[in-house]
């Protein structure tokens, strides 16, 4: 049976994160682990999850607390290089899972043995209006356009390529690293995941305009050079 590690990168998440662990709780398949890295949070978002680890010992979770914040890119590389699963997905603290994502994905996994799962997401607002839905095209292709949301990577991909996040928009950067090394990408046509939408996430962070300008330019580098290093490694785009 495929072991699942659902990384959890949390940060003042307090009032959200016991909606997120409900969900990964109610999962039709049960193979999973439960890694949490708190980035020393400034509100209760760490008696939160150790209560919910108290109120529900069969759970396999796993809790790494940071002495002092450590920003988002450190905190979700720290579930990389700590998962145990044969699959990693990270997840947003405030974010949740339809019941049967796991199941759909093991079920896929074992019949394609893909580097990476993919499935469709949905946007919501914190009333539960969706207000868009991320679906996969007809001939999508390996880098995929939804980031990491919603995906599942194999982990010895991971530990055989040293794959991190390099930078702040840690979204693309993961996808595009994961994607250079991926030969086999299998997809499920369904919403299995939900992207909650609201100011204060830090995902949806946004800094000055000065400081956007300068990411989006280096970003823009880094998928150039991603491009150029995939086409000479002969995978195509």
């Amino acid at each position: 049976m495929v072991f699942f590690t659902i990384g959890i990168a949390s940060y003042d998440y307090a009032k959200y994160i016991k909606k997120g662990l409900d969900a990964v709780k109610n999962q039709t398949y049960k193979n999973y682990e439960i890694l949490i890295s708190d980035d020393a949070s400034t509100d209760d978002s760490q008696a939160v999850i150790q209560q919910y680890m108290r109120d529900n010992p069969a759970l396999k979770i796993r809790l790494i607390v940071n002495e002092k914040n450590e920003g988002l890119v450190s905190n979700k590389n720290k579930l990389i290089r700590e998962c145990r699963g044969d699959y990693l997905l990270l997840c947003d603290a405030d974010d949740w899972m339809d019941s049967r994502c796991l199941e759909k994905m093991a079920e896929i996994i074992e019949k394609e043995h893909p580097d990476r799962v993919m499935s469709e997401v949905a946007h919501v607002n914190e009333n539960g209006k969706i207000i868009q839905t991320e679906h996969l095209v007809a001939g999508q292709t390996m880098w995929g356009w939804n980031l990491h949301h919603g995906c599942a990577v194999r982990t010895s991909l991971l530990r055989e390529h040293q794959i991190q996040i390099c930078g702040e928009h840690d979204d693309i950067y993961y996808t595009m690293e994961v994607s250079k090394y991926c030969t086999k990408v299998s997809y499920i046509r369904e919403v299995l995941y939900y992207w909650l939408v609201h100011t204060d996430s830090e995902s949806r962070h946004r800094k000055t305009d000065r400081l956007a300008v300068s990411g989006c330019i280096w970003l823009l580098n880094y998928i150039n050079e991603s491009i150029f290093w995939l086409k000479n490694a002969g995978g195509g785009v």
